[in-house]
C-alpha cells in the first residue's frame, strides 16, 4: 500500500464484503487502483473484472496494472463505462462492488439497470455512495443529519455545488436510493454502515 486520502482497511469493515468468495465471479466498478479487486482475489474469487472510465485519474489505468503485476494478479482491468456492460460479452457476476461511483453518473437509474443485467439472481451488490439529507451540519467533527419525512428524494447538482466537483451530479436520500434500487431489479436492500455523508448498502439481485 501507498499513502492515500482514504483508509481502505477501515473501509473494508464498513463495506462488509464477504470473507469467502471462493468460486465467485466479481465485478469492481470504478476500481481505481484496484484495492477491492485484489481483496476479492485474496478471498478466493475465481475471476475479477475491474473497470474504470478513468475520468478521475491523471494517468492511464490508475496504477491498477502496475499493482497487478507486482502481485501476480489475474484480475482483468478494462477502461470502460458502466453503461457498456453486456451480459453477452461479460457474463454474469455473483458479487458487484460499486463504491463511490453512483453520484458521479449522469443517469444512475440506467447504470443500476445495466448492473442488474450482468448480476446473477441472488447475487450481491455492495454499494457505497454520497447521500443527502434534509438537514445536515458538522459540529466538532461529528455529522448531525436527519430527514423531515421518508419521501424518496434526489438532489441534482448541475454545476460544482457538491464539493466543487463538476462530476458530482446526484445526492439521493436513503429512501430515494432504496426506491431506485428496488425499481431497477434489487431486493433485500439494507444499510450496513454510514459515515458522515456516505452510506453503505447491500442489495440482492431479484
Amino acid at each position: 500500500m501507498t499513502p492515500g486520502v482514504e483508509n481502505n482497511v477501515d473501509e473494508l469493515t464498513r463495506l462488509m464484503i464477504p470473507q469467502d468468495l471462493v468460486g465467485k465471479r466479481v465485478l469492481d466498478i470504478g476500481c481505481s487502483d484496484g484495492f477491492y479487486s485484489f481483496t476479492a482475489e485474496e478471498r478466493g474469487a475465481t475471476s475479477v473484472l475491474a473497470i474504470d472510465d478513468e475520468s478521475s485519474t491523471l494517468t492511464s489505468s490508475n496504477g491498477f496494472r502496475a499493482a497487478a503485476s507486482l502481485r501476480n494478479s489475474t484480475a482483468r482491468y478494462e477502461a470502460r463505462d458502466v453503461e457498456n456492460l453486456e451480459r453477452e460479452r461479460d457474463g454474469a457476476f455473483d458479487l458487484v462492488l460499486f463504491i463511490n461511483v453512483l453520484y458521479h453518473l449522469p443517469n444512475p437509474q440506467r447504470a443500476l439497470e445495466r448492473i442488474a443485467s450482468v448480476t446473477d439472481p441472488g447475487g450481491l451488490l455492495v454499494l457505497k455512495t454520497y447521500f443527502q439529507t434534509d438537514f445536515r451540519c458538522w459540529f466538532r467533527g461529528r455529522c448531525i443529519q436527519f430527514d423531515f419525512d421518508r419521501r424518496p428524494k434526489w438532489w441534482y447538482f448541475p454545476s460544482q455545488e457538491l464539493g466543487g466537483d463538476p462530476t458530482n451530479w446526484w445526492g439521493p436520500s436513503r429512501s430515494g436510493l432504496s426506491g431506485l434500487l428496488a425499481a431497477t431489479g434489487w431486493t433485500d436492500i439494507r444499510t450496513v454502515a454510514s459515515k458522515g455523508d456516505r452510506i453503505y448498502l447491500h442489495a440482492t439481485r431479484a
